[in-house]
């Protein structure tokens, strides 16, 4: 008998199924590595963006005198829609897997602070009235 055939169609065999593990082994590891960015970048953006709006509630109290200032910004994080608070403990920015809250320095315990507003608004608008800071979608 000759069974040479059959060793060929077994190789191939094989060797199709050593290939297909070894292509999904590869989507895995980029798969794995592209959460990584995705997280990664959520955080950072999460984290400038409340820097950025808290900076400005500072300037504003700060100035000594009540007023209000619009921000612009960005509508998603990491592609991500997300909310800004601000809280009698700084600015805090939440989206799904990153949040950061940005530090007022000084001016947290002294000052009436709340409002949130979702991101896809695009802007911000900080009030500075009667010693209360309030963040609203208004323009």
């Amino acid at each position: 008998m000759n069974r040479k055939g059959q060793y060929a169609i077994i190789e191939h065999v094989i060797l199709l199924g050593a290939g297909i593990a070894i292509t999904l082994g590869f989507l895995a590891a980029f798969q794995t590595i592209n959460e990584d960015v995705e997280m990664t970048s959520a955080a950072s953006e999460t984290q400038l963006v409340a820097q950025f709006v808290a900076a400005n509630a500072i300037s504003l109290a700060e100035s000594g005198s009540e007023g209000r200032v619009t921000l612009e910004i960005p509508e998603t994080v990491a592609g991500n829609e997300y909310a800004v608070r601000l809280r009698d403990d700084g600015v805090e920015v939440v989206t799904r897997g990153a949040e950061y809250t940005a530090s007022m320095y000084g001016i947290s315990g002294n000052i009436d602070m709340g409002g949130q507003v979702v991101s896809r608004e695009e802007q911000v608008t900080i009030t500075y009235v009667n010693n209360r800071m309030t963040l609203s979608e208004e323009q």
